[in-house]
Parts: structure tokens; sequence; C-alpha cells
């Protein structure tokens, strides 16, 4: 699980991260699009980074409280972003994934990964909500 504390409202928090076209912000994220349909359950998004392709399906979404997905190709027991209004101004974010995968190396590894690619992204997240 990634956390971090955005000084921004919890709308314009939520609505940046429903957004993947925002993850271009992050250093290691080259590509991130949306397939044909946007921001529902059951569409499609693609996140390209520097060791990874992420094909990922939204499963729900709950305007300024969560929004879950899945990679189809990997086996998930759960993956969300979570977001907590702290106060007027001050948003939490958790960012909470869980894979099962046959090897021990696999496990680290691939969770290794996904940690860059979430800490880069709230970071950026974060940068960006607390400059406008």
């Amino acid at each position: 699980m990634k956390r971090k504390r955005i000084n921004a409202f919890l709308y314009d928090t939520f609505v940046w991260f429903d957004h993947c076209e925002n993850y271009l912000a992050s250093p290691i994220v080259f590509n991130s699009r949306w397939r044909k349909v946007r921001c529902l359950p059951d569409a499609r998004r693609d996140i390209i980074m520097i060791a990874s392709w992420y094909s990922e399906v939204i499963t729900q979404r709950q305007p300024d409280r969560l929004i879950q997905y899945r990679l189809p190709k990997v086996r998930q027991d759960f993956t969300q972003i979570s977001f907590t209004p702290l106060n007027e101004n001050l948003t939490r974010i958790e960012w909470t994934v869980e894979l099962g995968l046959p090897s021990r190396w696999l496990v680290k590894l691939a969770i290794n990964t996904a940690h860059r690619l979430y800490h880069s992204i709230l970071m950026a997240g974060k940068e960006t909500g607390e400059t406008a």
C-alpha cells in the first residue's frame, strides 16, 4: 500500500487520478490512455512505463471515494485507489494492490515495480494538486 496526503480539494484530487492521461506527469510513465470508454466500470486503460505495460480494467468507480481495477493477465485479489477528505483542502490517497503470482521472486519483482509506479504517480499528483 502506498499513501500520500495532498493539499488539494477531494474533488480535484479524485478527478486528477481518475483521468489516467495525467499519469504522464510521472517521469517513468511513457504512455497512459483509455482505449474507448473512459472512467467507467469495464473501461480499459493502458499504462506503459519503464519496466512494464499495464492493461487495466476498471471494476468499480465511486466518485470522490474510490477507483478499483484489475489487470486481466495477472491474478489479483484486490487493487484500489481510495480517497479520504481529511479537511476541506487536504485529501489522503491510499493505493492498494494485492497480487498472487507463482513464485516469491515474481511477487517481489511485481510489488517493487508497482510500488515504484504508484509512488511516482502519487508524487506527480501531489505536485500538480498542490500547485494548482
